[in-house]
């Protein structure tokens, strides 16, 4: 029937070319020609070079590369969706999270999912958390930081029970990323993890505001913690009486090649006054 009107009617029907055809800019046409191809390697060559080209214009020819036989051509016609922020790669991206077997493939997915920065994929990671492979939830938890996920606080506090301190470190840089003053006594709390790698990930979140509620914490772990820790919280607390005998300590404690590290620690930071107080 609607046949028979456009004859009656004496109307073409409208016809909305693809728009890279009939484009004035010779390199589009050249991609549309790559990416029209029977050619793997042509493909490929005109999803490579799509990148630096309006995705309005070549968009109607990647799209339906996703679904084509060869794999590479496939996952590289995905890449350049999510290169241009393309929302529908979501969910393209999700069912390969979804049936992944193997922790490398789901990361790398995971990975793709981030750098699109799709607010509507932001309920998705929180659910992938529930993972339990460590590679997968460590990658999660830094795209959570990355893209400052609202929400994920609760999630991320629970997280620091986990009992890989990978995880549990991960977990305290991206609560200072997400809600550093909401989670900070939560971060606090992991100055006395057993683990150094959490409780140097604790330190190195802090903030001079932070001194306060974390300062009893940090000279505890000035008195047990590892060389490396005390020279970190010697460098973020402000030098005073309290913080002297810890310098001294590691002034006496220094072999040779460690010296110019510590002495460091004040460079630039003491007047002539301040040095003469320290010395005696």
């Amino acid at each position: 029937m609607l046949a028979i009107w456009w004859v009656l009617s004496g109307v073409t029907p409208a016809v909305t070319p693809a728009p890279g055809i009939f484009s004035q800019n010779p390199e589009i046409r050249q991609v549309v020609r790559f990416l029209s191809s029977e050619s793997v390697q042509d493909i490929l060559t005109g999803l490579d070079r799509s990148q630096n080209l309006p995705w309005t214009e070549i968009r109607s020819y990647v799209v339906p590369l996703t679904t084509h036989k060869n794999q590479k051509v496939s996952a590289r016609a995905v890449q350049v969706m999510v290169h241009h922020k393309d929302p529908d790669a979501s969910s393209m991206i999700r069912q390969t999270i979804a049936h992944s077997i193997q922790a490398k493939e789901r990361v790398a997915a995971i990975n793709l999912l981030g750098a699109l920065e799709n607010p509507a994929d932001h309920a998705f990671f929180l659910r992938l958390l529930r993972i339990e492979n460590q590679d997968t939830r460590v990658a999660v938890i830094s795209w959570i930081a990355k893209l400052k996920i609202p929400n994920a606080v609760m999630p991320l506090i629970q997280l620091l029970e986990d009992s890989r301190d990978v995880v549990r470190a991960e977990a305290v840089r991206a609560l200072a990323a997400v809600a550093q003053k909401q989670a900070l006594l939560s971060i606090i709390s992991r100055l006395s993890d057993s683990s150094q790698i959490v409780r140097q990930a604790a330190i190195a979140v802090l903030k001079p505001e932070d001194l306060p509620l974390a300062r009893h914490a940090l000279m505890r772990l000035l008195q047990s913690g590892s060389r490396t820790e005390r020279i970190e919280i010697i460098k973020l607390m402000p030098f005073g009486p309290d913080i002297k005998p810890h310098y001294l300590d590691l002034v006496r404690t220094s072999r040779n090649e460690e010296m110019p590290a510590v002495i460091q620690l004040f460079s630039g930071t003491m007047d002539l006054e301040m040095l003469k107080e320290f010395v005696n």
